[in-house]
């Protein structure tokens, strides 16, 4: 018997004619037992590296605070005393070459309390026993002072002593802009990292193909800062006869990648 085939051109849509084809193919492959199998697309083969770097910079500012104070019974007399001691000292500072945006005043405080008053007279209970107290004004006020000239710190703190302040401290170190050093330390971290990948490879016939993942771990921890002789609290109004020895230090930091390398043979 002759099968003669649907004329696609007369009624019948091509498209349906292919689709059932492929139907009629498919259902005949699998009632044959054929295995089409599955695609799949093969991960690559990878390999992952922390990089680590470490560096210093030499420190470039130092800070330091100075408080100086004034008491009277008279509130007004206290304030106007602690006016012209301020004002006298930053003149002072501004004197030995100090730039007046690297001078902040903070910490403004004005307040009563009760100053006790004791007798002269030889008690059981030492130092003795007050017999009243007086009321009094204390008005404090802090200059903090910023250096940019690490080679004065030492000249400064000597004048901030002699200065009549109440209260010193520093100088407080820093390392300033350390921008640069933290892109030098990210490329030898990167370095570090591809120098370890070639170390681990070695010998396996596979080589670094390409970077897939590049991720920062942390900076490490910045130390403290240390130097030969800080400058401690100590009261105005000495007269030392040598300038205070300071030295700037380092500050350390630590840059540290973690890479993920694509590898083939």
């Amino acid at each position: 018997m002759h099968m003669q085939m649907p004329n696609c051109s007369h009624g019948f849509p091509k498209t349906l004619f292919v689709l059932a084809i492929i139907g009629l193919t498919f259902w005949w492959t699998q009632y044959q037992g054929f295995e089409w199998g599955t695609l799949q697309l093969a991960s690559p083969s990878t390999i992952t590296v922390t990089g680590t770097a470490d560096g210093s910079q030499l420190n470039q500012k130092a800070s330091f605070n100075a408080t100086v104070t004034a008491e009277n019974v008279d509130k007004t007399v206290a304030v106007k005393e602690l006016t012209e001691k301020t004002n006298s000292l930053i003149e002072q500072i501004k004197n030995f070459g100090i730039e007046a945006k690297d001078i902040k005043t903070q910490n403004l405080s004005v307040y009563e309390y009760e100053e006790p008053i004791y007798t002269q007279e030889i008690d059981m209970m030492y130092p003795g026993r007050p017999t009243k107290t007086e009321k009094k004004w204390r008005a404090s006020n802090t200059v903090v002072v910023t250096i940019t000239d690490i080679s004065k710190a030492s000249d400064f703190a000597t004048l901030l002593m002699d200065s009549g302040a109440t209260d010193v401290y520093g100088p407080n170190f820093q390392a300033g802009d350390t921008d640069g050093l933290e892109r030098e330390l990210l490329a030898k971290a990167m370095s570090n990292a591809e120098e370890k990948a070639n170390l681990l490879l070695e010998g396996s016939k596979q080589k670094i193909r390409r970077v897939l993942q590049v991720s920062e771990g942390y900076m490490g921890s910045t130390y403290p800062i240390m130097y030969k002789s800080a400058l401690p609290m100590a009261g105005g109004g000495m007269d030392l006869a040598e300038s205070i020895g300071v030295e700037p230090g380092s500050q350390e930091l630590s840059k540290t990648v973690t890479v993920i390398y694509e590898i083939s043979r």
